[in-house]
């Protein structure tokens, strides 16, 4: 099936994914809303290196996800990321995404491979690392807050 019209123009009607939409207008938004995956002149792994950023730099909040036409995956760590409870789960999701791409395996809506960011390996390293102090942290925090209490409760009044 040909991604062009009658007229030879690209036909950006078509579901997605489309093959090779630089036809005639450069990089283009395909298929879904939400699936913005440009497959420009830099091809897969141009759009590793776009996606990695947002899986770091958002990816807590699904914004890759949602990007890559992955709607459920997106929704679920912008829910869980909204609840504040399970926020961590959204992290943890995120780093997964991130070894992916690091690996180029993540993929797209309908299978459609991402390509390969390696430093996206070392952002999963990175944001791990962070994950692990952010929850030490809070652990932490709520350890001194049952202390503070416990001596609160017990003080003569």
């Amino acid at each position: 099936m040909s991604n062009q019209n009658e007229y030879g123009e690209l036909d950006l009607n078509q579901s997605f994914p489309v093959e090779n939409p630089t036809r005639k207008f450069g990089n283009h938004v395909v298929g879904n809303p939400f699936a913005k995956i440009v497959f420009g002149k830099g091809g897969p792994d141009k759009n590793a290196t776009y996606i990695g950023i947002l899986s770091t730099l958002f990816g807590f909040l699904g914004i890759h996800d949602l990007n890559c036409g992955n709607i459920k995956a997106g929704i679920i760590k912008l829910v869980f990321t909204l609840t504040g409870v399970l926020s961590f789960v959204a992290v943890i999701l995120n780093i997964m995404d991130l070894y992916k791409l690091g690996n180029g395996t993540y993929t797209a809506k309908n299978g459609i491979e991402i390509g390969k960011a390696p430093w996206c390996k070392i952002a999963a390293v990175i944001e791990t690392i962070l994950l692990v102090v952010s929850l030490a942290g809070l652990f932490y925090f709520i350890t001194q807050l049952i202390e503070a209490t416990a001596i609160f409760a017990t003080r003569p009044h």
